[in-house]
């Protein structure tokens, strides 16, 4: 490692990258650094070389999801008929679903935040962080509702909370935040920087779009470049904790 990126462990357990890491305090104030051509240029450089292990995380994150849905299925029934509305049964099997591949997903994201620090990752630690499934689902939950009563008002509120609530779940699993507290810290760091997070939420969903234009082949590098993007922008943010890099180098 560089001596520009020469690794500081304070006290709190908090890891810090001269100039790059964050923390809860650095974040709620605003005072960390995000540019969007910084994240874009650093995320892509990230992808050789870590390409294999995020593809594999996320493999094992589909496989994990379609098998669920298939046991939940042959359990619950499939509806004879294809309705508008959905069912309890629908509802029901969604809300399992999110319970178990909650965990799952932010495994993948801290794969992101440890490739991002400089630090290895391995895809099987995405299943490290079952311990936090009911946090990490009542945060997914009360986030939803809140997006959801955003977009009934006007629709502008709605947007504004899909972007600013993006850094509550890892808040969760890293910082170990109860739901509301983490909603209300990513709400209010982000919005000091709220155009920089959505300016490259567009430049994420303009790149899929065109790469579906493609026959979805630029995929095997922008999915492993979009993973680590979100794990810079946690990174810079927030910092992250030693015990989380631990886990998801499978420790």
């Amino acid at each position: 490692m560089s001596e520009e990126h020469a690794e500081q462990e304070t006290s709190s357990g908090n890891v810090s990258l001269s100039g790059n890491f964050g923390s809860l305090e650095k974040g709620r104030s605003g005072d960390y650094q995000l540019t969007v051509g910084g994240v874009v240029r650093e995320a892509w450089e990230r992808v050789a070389g870590n390409k294999g292990t995020i593809w594999l995380a996320m493999l094992l994150y589909f496989v994990a999801t379609l098998a669920l849905s298939f046991v939940l299925g042959w359990l619950t029934g499939s509806p004879a008929e294809t309705t508008q509305e959905a069912s309890p049964m629908d509802l029901l099997r969604q809300l399992v679903t999110a319970l178990a591949t909650i965990p799952l997903w932010v495994g993948v994201t801290f794969i992101g935040v440890a490739i991002a620090s400089d630090r290895p990752a391995r895809a099987a630690s995405i299943v490290s962080w079952y311990g936090k499934t009911i946090k990490l689902f009542v945060t997914y939950v009360v986030m939803i509702v809140m997006i959801f009563i955003g977009l009934l008002l006007l629709v502008l509120p709605g947007v504004y909370l899909m972007v600013a609530y993006q850094l509550a779940l890892p808040l969760v699993a890293d910082k170990d935040l109860g739901p509301w507290e983490a909603l209300e810290t990513s709400r209010k760091a982000v919005t000091h920087k709220w155009f920089t997070f959505f300016g490259l939420w567009l430049i994420v969903v303009v790149v899929l779009m065109a790469s579906m234009l493609l026959a979805g082949i630029p995929m095997i590098w922008l999915l492993p470049a979009f993973i680590i993007g979100a794990g810079i922008l946690y990174r810079n943010t927030f910092g992250v904790e030693l015990a989380s890099l631990e886990r998801a180098a499978g420790r």
